[in-house]
């Protein structure tokens, strides 16, 4: 009895601590030109890169932008735009303002690659996609690499498990 017990403890200890289920994409892929990209590999597009010309009071400007297909959503904080996270940082399924999940695209970098919010950055941006009409969280990581003028996909990873927050971990 003391056997049973003592190893049900040390089963209950590792399930309650054990790290999200993750699926990885690997391999890095660069995207200059427009581009589908299905993250978990269901047959349908998650995201597009675009390179779309906006018009604004000083002149039009081409900005790479990241639209979402398939109900997917980023993350968007209504202060600093679309943030970028960490290792180890947490992607909340529920978020509270400043947060908000949002079906618009984002435009992440200028074509001439001299402004916008992740310039000369590599980061995780946090992303909900779709799957069997659940939610799941989970996140890209991009560079936007001045130099090359090249954004690059590096890899991508959601929570299997629908609903629920996601750790980032590398």
């Amino acid at each position: 009895m003391k056997i049973f017990f003592s190893s049900l403890i040390v089963f209950t200890i590792i399930s309650f601590f054990e790290s999200p289920t993750q699926i990885e994409k690997s391999s890095k892929k660069y995207y200059s030109g427009e581009k589908s990209i299905d993250l978990n590999d269901d047959g349908k597009d998650d995201v597009r890169w675009e390179l779309k010309y906006i018009t604004n009071w000083t002149n039009g400007e081409g900005f790479y932008t990241l639209l979402l297909q398939n109900n997917s959503e980023l993350l968007y904080n209504s202060r600093l735009g679309y943030p970028s996270f960490e290792k180890g940082d947490t992607i909340k399924y529920e978020v509270n303002q400043p947060f908000r999940w949002s079906h618009f695209g984002a435009d992440l970098a200028s074509m001439n690659m001299d402004t916008g919010q992740w310039i000369g950055k590599t980061g995780f941006l946090p992303i909900k996609i779709s799957i069997n009409d659940f939610m799941h969280c989970g996140w890209i990581n991009l560079t936007i690499d001045t130099l090359n003028q090249k954004i690059i996909f590096n890899y991508s990873n959601y929570n299997i498990k629908a609903n629920s927050d996601f750790i980032i971990i590398d």
